[in-house]
Formats: C-alpha cells, sequence, structure tokens
C-alpha cells in the first residue's frame, strides 16, 4: 500500500470518527432533526452531481435498481436519523454510538441470506461477539437505572436506540444491494445510488419539516447538518479512493475504519464528555470493538 493509500484511510477514519461528535454537537444546540437530516442529504447530492459533471458520468445511462435502492435508502433514512439524534440526546455517545455501530454485524447477516454471501469463520466469529456487545451494552444501560449513585439513561433510549439499530441495518445493507446489482462496478451506478439517496432526503425531510414544524433550531439544523452532511460525503468518497485508485483491501480498509472510529469515538468521550461506562459496558464496548474489527477483516 502506498503513501496514498494510507492517506485515504486517515481521511476516512477523521471523518467517521467526527461525524459522532457532530450528532452531540447538534444536540447540545437543540437543532432541529429534520433539517439536520435535509443538510445531510443536500451536501451528498450536491456532491455526487459535483463528482458527476467533473468525471463526465452520465446518469441517464445508470442502472434503474441503483436509483430504487437510493430511494429507499432516503425514506428509512427520513425516520432513522432523528431517532439516533433521539438516542444521543439521551444517553451517552459512546455507547450509542457503539451500538450503532454493531448494527454492521445484522447487516452482514441479511447479506449472508440475500444475495447468498458466503461468511468466514472469523465473520461468523464476529457476528456472535457483536451479538453479546450488543446484550452487555444494553445491560450496562438497564443497570444504571437500576443505581441511583450512576448517570441514567434518558427515558426512551432504548426504544430511539433500536429504532436507529435497525435502520442504520438497512443503510449498511442498501450497500450490499447497490454492489449485486451493480456486478460491474460502474461509477454511473454508485454515484447514481448515492445522488437519489441525498436528493430524496434532502426532499422529503425539508418538506416535512416544514410542515410539521418540529421543536427545535432550523437554524442549527441546518449549520450541523452541512457540517455532517460533508463528513458523510467525505468518508464515503476517500473510502472509494482508498478501494478503487490505491488499492486498499477491504480486510485492511474496514477493521481501520470502522473499528477504529469506534474506539476513538470511545477514547474522546470519555476524555471530553466525561462519560463513565460501567463495568457491563466496558466489556460490551471492548467486544464490540473486536467483533467490528473480525467483521471487517472476514469483509
Amino acid at each position: 500500500m502506498g503513501p496514498m493509500g494510507y492517506l485515504y484511510i486517515a481521511l476516512t477514519l477523521a471523518a467517521w470518527t467526527t461525524i459522532a461528535f457532530v450528532y452531540k454537537g447538534a444536540d447540545r444546540a437543540s437543532s432541529n432533526r429534520l433539517w439536520l437530516a435535509a443538510m445531510f442529504g443536500l451536501v451528498v447530492a450536491v456532491g455526487n452531481i459535483a463528482l458527476a459533471l467533473s468525471k463526465g458520468i452520465d446518469l441517464t445511462c445508470s442502472i434503474h435498481s441503483q436509483y430504487i435502492i437510493g430511494i429507499a435508502l432516503a425514506l428509512v433514512s427520513v425516520g432513522g436519523l432523528p431517532a439516533f439524534m433521539a438516542a444521543v440526546q439521551r444517553g451517552d455517545l459512546s455507547i450509542t454510538w457503539t451500538v450503532m455501530t454493531l448494527s454492521f454485524a445484522l447487516a452482514s447477516l441479511l447479506s449472508i441470506i440475500y444475495p447468498g454471501e458466503r461468511p468466514t469463520v472469523w465473520g461468523i466469529i464476529g457476528l456472535l461477539i457483536a451479538g453479546a456487545a450488543v446484550v452487555l451494552l444494553g445491560m450496562d444501560m438497564h443497570s444504571r437505572n437500576q443505581d441511583q449513585s450512576k448517570v441514567k439513561p434518558g427515558r426512551g433510549w432504548g426504544l430511539y436506540m433500536a429504532l436507529s439499530f435497525l435502520t442504520n441495518t438497512y443503510s449498511m445493507y442498501s450497500y450490499t444491494l447497490s454492489d449485486h446489482f451493480n456486478p460491474d462496478k460502474t461509477p454511473e451506478g454508485r454515484t447514481a445510488f448515492l445522488l437519489s439517496y441525498g436528493l430524496v432526503l434532502f426532499l422529503l425531510s425539508a418538506v416535512l419539516a416544514l410542515a410539521l414544524k418540529k421543536q427545535g433550531s432550523a437554524s442549527a439544523g441546518v449549520k450541523w447538518g452541512l457540517a455532517g452532511g460533508a463528513l458523510i460525503f467525505t468518508g464515503s468518497l476517500f473510502t472509494l479512493l482508498a478501494k478503487n485508485d490505491a488499492g486498499v483491501l477491504g480486510s485492511v480498509l474496514f477493521p481501520i475504519t470502522t473499528g477504529g472510529s469506534n474506539v476513538l469515538v470511545v477514547a474522546l468521550s470519555v476524555l471530553f464528555l466525561k462519560e463513565r461506562p460501567g463495568r457491563y459496558g466496558w466489556f460490551g464496548l471492548g467486544a464490540g470493538a473486536l467483533a467490528i474489527v473480525l467483521l471487517g477483516t472476514a469483509a
């Protein structure tokens, strides 16, 4: 792996780590969650339009299935992003982020069912450890409710966490579907997928924000949403550049970027947000990081 490969990995890792704290910053600024989601979609859409124009990608020749998968992902994300924001508001960022990241395991299980990917032994072990990690993290949050001396999660954390876990599972699984229905890995297909996702997410979230007039600062939602959207676009772009241009193997890329960002989020949350998971929480966080590395190695 050459110098550019290391650079792409570092930029991807930085993007996926920083976005966790964008969610936290948006929560502290009382951001309107729908405007946050709308800006995520806008930046992703504009970024992919710019890529298509700069590289001469003809989106009219794209596989229609890519647009369908992208639109379906946007529909799920309209509810999923606000649900995750609600979970961040009610619980520790370190645990909330780890549980959401572990949806990678369920997405991998769905990929085994369809389109029939064959897991390695390490992949199966990773799935089992991921399940154990989710249980341990849930036990940690439950134990805090029973202990008056500890900081309790806000009411509804479990429900919003479950919703964001399921929606993020489909988010990750949609990339498997996109690759499956774009066997030649054409840039037209991937750009159409991401463009349709971003555009529909922006339009639908903006319409709902205007119609529902939910509480929260629209200006803060726009500001933090633009920052988060830029990070999502950056992370996706440099992931593709690392794999396609620098030739970084998935078995190297995914453990470092996904598992590494998870470890960094936990470490930074303890240092700067003063979060203190309980005994079950620490075991769960460690098991979660190990599961992500194993699943990434098996990719």
